[in-house]
């Protein structure tokens, strides 16, 4: 059997105080948890679906609930009592509180991207991959893990933010079998020289230990991850502005949740963060959601033609500005 992990009970040192990345909204409306694992989920060939979060970011976003709202059974959401040091101690810790047995997939909660349908991912271990020739906008690569190949496309090695190649990990991860997932995780964690046990130092162990991982290239690769050193999603400390966004079920609709949810989202960006100005963008066909910023106070400040891509159409964005005691 063949399940899928998403990790996102990991705590931000940088960031302790803001809302999870994977709960801000994406441009087409969605959050972005969603948005990175709706590719996966009409695939067959993974089982289950697990999504593992903190008792803490439960209880103060009510994360549980509004995973299950989306998601509709089609994933389980897995609560943690205690954050955890590491995506690897997260899925550790899944795999030994639902005894999940056979291959596992790990994946990123903050980005997007295809499988080729040709490569076949049950019954191996694997890593995929992104050519940064290819893919000249990405940022903070050193902030990747970058793999060495060869030309048969198996890894002979994983560095964690050691630019060695041009390829990068774009965060997902398959184990065939739990079992070496948890050996090599015990042996990383118990080394005390590491800091912190990423996900790819378990797969440079079991390659050490010589066990055979494939290497396949991702297509459309978005990430929502690295954005930039003093940020956190759009959150920008030196120029004291922030991106807000909402996601509102459609069974809430008309219910005035939008609106309070701008406001208080807008009370703490000004009073709170001490922000100096609030931007919010909105997809020119979403009407609904321009009305309500402008209802908000928010100005129109421009438009970006056909800067979000949706469905084969490349949709214009509408970009909202709100200026402290100014609007």
């Amino acid at each position: 059997m063949t399940t899928l992990i998403i990790p996102c009970s990991g705590k931000s040192t940088r960031f302790p105080n803001i809302k999870p990345k994977w709960l801000f909204t994406h441009p087409n409306g969605k959050l972005m948890i969603e948005r990175a694992i709706e590719n996966l989920l009409p695939n067959k060939q993974i089982k289950k679906k697990i999504i593992t979060i903190t008792k803490e970011i439960d209880q103060k976003y009510n994360a549980k609930f509004i995973l299950n709202q989306i998601f509709k059974g089609k994933v389980k959401v897995l609560v943690l009592n205690k954050s955890t040091d590491s995506a690897s101690q997260t899925v550790f810790n899944t795999i030994i509180n639902l005894k999940i047995k056979g291959q596992i997939l790990v994946k990123d909660c903050d980005n997007f991207f295809k499988i080729d349908k040709q490569f076949k991912i049950q019954k191996k271990n694997f890593v995929l991959y992104c050519d940064v020739k290819k893919n000249s906008e990405i940022q903070n690569i050193h902030q990747k893990s970058f793999l060495i190949t060869n030309d048969k496309n198996q890894l002979i090695n994983i560095e964690e933010k050691k630019i060695v190649s041009d390829k990068i990990c774009v965060g997902l991860y398959s184990f065939k079998s739990t079992n070496d997932f948890v050996k090599h995780y015990k042996n990383c964690n118990n080394n005390i020289s590491l800091k912190e046990t990423y996900v790819s130092y378990i797969v440079k162990s079991m390659i050490t230990d010589n066990h055979l991982f494939l290497a396949s290239e991702a297509i459309d690769y978005e990430d929502y991850g690295n954005e930039g050193e003093g940020m956190v999603g759009k959150y920008t400390c030196n120029n004291k502005h922030c991106d807000i966004g909402i996601f509102v079920g459609k069974d809430f609709w008309g219910e005035g949740i939008g609106t309070s949810a701008v406001a208080l989202m807008t009370d703490y960006a000004f009073n709170v963060l001490k922000m100096h100005k609030v931007i919010a963008g909105a997809v020119k066909e979403n009407i609904g959601s321009s009305k309500l910023f402008e209802k908000s106070g928010f100005q129109l400040e421009g438009v970006k033609k056909e800067e979000f891509k949706f469905k084969n159409r490349f949709l214009d964005v509408l970009y909202y500005g709100k200026i402290k005691n100014k609007n």
